[in-house]
């Protein structure tokens, strides 16, 4: 009768309960997470003194922390996106704290993917972006490991960033599998994930990547698109400029 009585309360429980409960699981799994994070990062200092085969174990660790950290962070956006969250007004933000936030765990899961990641973004580090923080920090990280993902061995990842007097818009570039048009839409969706999954035009990548990518981007007050440069796939996230 209990489990009755447990099916029937989980069924009638509302978006606003499951986006609350979820909301709490993110929050409990985040603190331990800090905790180790933290912990490597002090770590890290006595790298070099290791043998190659502790050092690939730290390296390992640190990759599946940060790993488990951002799974947290789609958490967390789906709890937000379920209990319709009220709106966060954008504020001037620096493009460079937001860039910095993201690209040391980025270029360690490229070398962990065997993937090259190029930076061409210096031209924008001194100009401000109206934007919601940490959502800007979250869909561009989100963007990044997706491409780095789903990247081939050896392939390169394009990171990137142009400037005009309204917006300032970020790009990234891989040589992994087209996200057609037809398919965008869903894969930017909550409920497509799982259908997704087995679809490599899906894009699909850990922690609902792009799922959180483009939730993240509406939190932030960004725009995002997917795109075809040449042959290879792109994202762009743009923000106001903000001295527009």
């Amino acid at each position: 009768m209990s489990t009755l009585r447990n099916l029937r309360q989980a069924t009638e429980a509302t978006p606003e309960d499951v986006g609350a409960l979820t909301g709490l699981l993110a929050h409990d799994l985040r603190n331990p997470l800090a905790a180790m994070l933290s912990n490597l990062s002090f770590m890290s200092a006595e790298v070099d003194s290791l043998n190659d085969e502790l050092r690939e174990v730290f390296e390992d660790l640190l990759l599946s922390v940060e790993s488990m950290t951002r799974i947290t962070d789609s958490l967390e956006v789906f709890g937000r996106e379920m209990s319709a969250a009220p709106v966060e007004l954008p504020q001037a933000v620096s493009a460079s704290s937001v860039v910095d936030a993201i690209l040391p765990q980025a270029k360690r899961a490229a070398g962990s993917h065997g993937v090259t990641l190029m930076t061409a973004w210096d031209s924008v580090a001194q100009r401000e972006i109206r934007a919601v923080e940490p959502h800007a920090s979250r869909a561009l990280s989100a963007l990044l490991h997706n491409s780095i993902a789903l990247s081939p061995s050896r392939g390169e990842v394009l990171f990137q960033a142009r400037a005009d007097a309204q917006q300032i818009v970020f790009s990234i570039l891989d040589s992994g599998p087209i996200l057609s048009t037809e398919i965008a839409p869903r894969a930017f969706s909550a409920l497509e994930q799982v259908g997704l999954k087995t679809n490599p035009e899906g894009r699909y990548s850990r922690g609902l990547g792009l799922y959180v990518a483009g939730a993240s981007a509406r939190a932030a007050g960004g725009e995002l698109r997917a795109l075809t440069v040449g042959d290879r796939n792109a994202f762009e996230l743009s923000f106001r400029s903000a001295s527009s």
